[in-house]
C-alpha cells in the first residue's frame, strides 16, 4: 500500500513537471510561429494597411502642411501611391526587426516631393525660393517617415532578438527534460496505461494553463481599443495581437484533443492489461 502511494506521489510530481515542459514548449513554439517570427508583422501589413497609411499621409499633408504654404491641396494628390508606401514600410519594419540601420533612402522621396513642388511653382509662375521649397519638402518627408514607421517596433526588436537567441536552447532543454520525465514515468509503472493516464493529466493541465488568458483577451477585445495613432498602426497592432492570441488558444485546444485521445488510449491499454491478467 505504501509502495503504491509513493508511486502515485512520484507520478504526480512527474506529471506536474511534464505539464510545465509541455506548456513552455507549446507557448514558445506558438510565439515563434507568430509574434516573434521575422516576417509575421510584415505579413499582417496588407493592402488595406497601405491604403490607410496613404490616406492618412495625404490627409495630414493637406490639412497641416498645405495651409501655411503657398501650395494648394491639389498638389499633394497623386504625389504618393500605395506601392511606394508598401516598399518603404516593409523595408523599415524588416530593418528594425533584424537590428540593422532602421533608416531608409529618404533622398528618393525628398526628390519626388521637390520635383512636384518645383513643377507646380514653375507652371504657375510662383516665386518660391529653393530654400523655402526644401524646408517644405522636409516637413513632408518627416510626415512620410511617421506614416511608414511602426513606433512600438523599436522597443519590441530587442525582445524579439532575445527570444530568437534563446529559442533553440529552450526548445532543446525542455524537449530533453520532457522525454526523460516520460521515460522515468513509464519506468516506474508496471502497467503502462497508468503512465499514460498521468500523461493525460499533463496534457489537460497544459491546455488549462494556455487557453484561459488568451481566450479572455480575445473575448474582451481590449487590444482592439488601444489608443495608437495613426489608425493603420493601431489596426496592425490589433491584427498582430489577435492572431497571436488565437494561435495560443488553438494550440491549447490541440493539447486538449490529444488529452482526449490519450483517455481513449488509456482505456484500451487498461482493457488489454485486464485481459492479460485473466489469461495469465
Amino acid at each position: 500500500m505504501i509502495k503504491v502511494r509513493v508511486s502515485q506521489f512520484i507520478s504526480g510530481i512527474l506529471s506536474f513537471m511534464m505539464m510545465i515542459c509541455i506548456t513552455f514548449l507549446v507557448v514558445f513554439i506558438s510565439l515563434s510561429l507568430t509574434l516573434f517570427h521575422s516576417g509575421f508583422i510584415s505579413d499582417r501589413m496588407d493592402d488595406r494597411y497601405y491604403q490607410s497609411a496613404l490616406d492618412s499621409l495625404v490627409e495630414t499633408l493637406k490639412n497641416e502642411v498645405a495651409p501655411p504654404s503657398n501650395i494648394p491641396e491639389e498638389v499633394y494628390d497623386g504625389l504618393f501611391n500605395a506601392q511606394i508606401i508598401r516598399e518603404d514600410s516593409k523595408a523599415n519594419v524588416s530593418s528594425i526587426l533584424v537590428n540593422i540601420d532602421d533608416t531608409f533612402d529618404s533622398s528618393r522621396i525628398h526628390r519626388l516631393i521637390m520635383d512636384r513642388f518645383t513643377e507646380y511653382a514653375h507652371d504657375n509662375n510662383i516665386n518660391i525660393t529653393e530654400t523655402n521649397l526644401d524646408t517644405l519638402a522636409d516637413y513632408c518627408l518627416e510626415e512620410y517617415e511617421r506614416q511608414i514607421s511602426v513606433p512600438y517596433l523599436k522597443s519590441f526588436a530587442p525582445i524579439r532578438l532575445w527570444f530568437e537567441n534563446a529559442f533553440t536552447y529552450v526548445l532543446l532543454i525542455f524537449s530533453v527534460l520532457l522525454i526523460l520525465l516520460a521515460l522515468f514515468l513509464f519506468r516506474i509503472h508496471t502497467f503502462k496505461h497508468r503512465a499514460v493516464r498521468y500523461c493525460t493529466y499533463s496534457l489537460f493541465a497544459s491546455a488549462l494553463m494556455i487557453v484561459p488568458v488568451p481566450l479572455l483577451f480575445l473575448i474582451q477585445g481590449s487590444y482592439n481599443k488601444i489608443n495608437i495613432s495613426p489608425e493603420h498602426v493601431r489596426m496592425l497592432f490589433a491584427s498582430v495581437v489577435g492572431t497571436t492570441l488565437r494561435t495560443l488558444v488553438v494550440s491549447g485546444l490541440v493539447l486538449a484533443v490529444l488529452g482526449a485521445i490519450s483517455i481513449f488510449l488509456t482505456h484500451r491499454m487498461r482493457q488489454k492489461a485486464i485481459r492479460g491478467e485473466r489469461d495469465y
